[in-house]
């Protein structure tokens, strides 16, 4: 009778571990070590003080870990077994994320006003990201090596005031830029195809009187896609004299800006004021990656 007991409870054991090899509804789990490798990747780019890991089991309600920017290595426990979409990145303040629940629609949005009529948006502040598909064993550990990628791309505009017949004094340089996503996915690992306009100030150059700068970050820049609605981008300067009147010009960048694939786009225009127009041209444009350009 003992020995049938015995039997019974074995077998028993053996059917619940077999139901529950092949169901979806089992609850195993394991841990997960992350360790931060940042030298190799920021260099003079400003890290983020906490980033946020989302872990996804078959795409669908995450669970939620923070992590520290000062940290190295951070143990997760009790992470879902199994296949999992691991995704890391830094939340600033203001920048909403939406839909979390399913991995396709989450997105980190900006948020964005209105100037008049033109629905805005500020620049972009530093975010970065990590996408990763990962394995975490049964009751064991799984240990990776991440370096978060900036999903953010860096504009930068140099401006040189040619004045011919005009004698005031520059006083301020302003500009917009129209086209410039809102919305980024994080399945996806691109901005969403949404569009606003970017209203900046440039600094005067020491030493130029005549020169105005400034540099920012976006999250794109709507390129061009066989698929999908073009959508232009137009670099608008405003530069006001010191006795109050005001210069205009307009220049469309959707050429140059389609051809943008790397971390910075630096752009130097020239505007040309006259005592009745105002006229903008391309110097030159380059783009390339942080090691490359350095921006003054």
């Amino acid at each position: 009778m003992i020995k049938l007991k015995s039997y019974t409870a074995f077998f028993f054991i053996i059917l619940t571990m077999a139901s529950c090899q092949f169901s979806e509804n089992c609850d195993y789990t394991g841990d997960v070590q992350l360790t931060m490798d940042w030298e190799s990747l920021w260099g003079n780019l400003q890290k983020p003080d906490s980033l946020q890991v989302l872990f996804y089991k078959n795409s669908k309600s995450p669970l939620r870990k923070d992590l520290y920017g000062h940290t190295t290595d951070t143990i997760y426990n009790n992470i879902p077994s199994g296949n999992t979409n691991m995704i890391i990145f830094n939340k600033p303040e203001n920048v909403q994320l939406h839909s979390p629940s399913e991995l396709s629609n989450a997105e980190l949005r900006l948020p964005t006003y209105f100037e008049g009529n033109i629905k805005a948006v500020n620049e972009c502040p530093m975010i970065c990201e990590v996408n990763d598909d990962i394995v975490v064993p049964i009751e064991g550990m799984t240990e990776h090596s991440i370096s978060p990628l900036p999903i953010v791309r860096q504009l930068s505009f140099v401006v040189n005031v040619i004045r011919e017949g005009v004698t005031g004094e520059l006083a301020t340089c302003s500009a917009s830029l129209s086209g410039i996503p809102t919305g980024y996915s994080l399945s996806r690992k691109e901005a969403t195809q949404t569009k606003a306009t970017v209203f900046f100030s440039l600094s005067k150059d020491k030493g130029d009187l005549d020169s105005f700068s400034h540099s920012f970050f976006v999250l794109g820049v709507n390129p061009d896609q066989p698929d999908r609605e073009s959508i232009p981008k137009k670099l608008s300067i405003s530069v006001t004299l010191d006795d109050g009147e005001t210069k205009d010009a307009e220049f469309d960048l959707t050429k140059q800006l389609n051809e943008f694939t790397s971390n910075i786009f630096r752009c130097e225009v020239s505007v040309k004021i006259t005592a009745l127009s105002t006229e903008i041209t391309i110097v030159k444009w380059e783009q390339g990656t942080w090691e490359q350009i350095t921006i003054q």
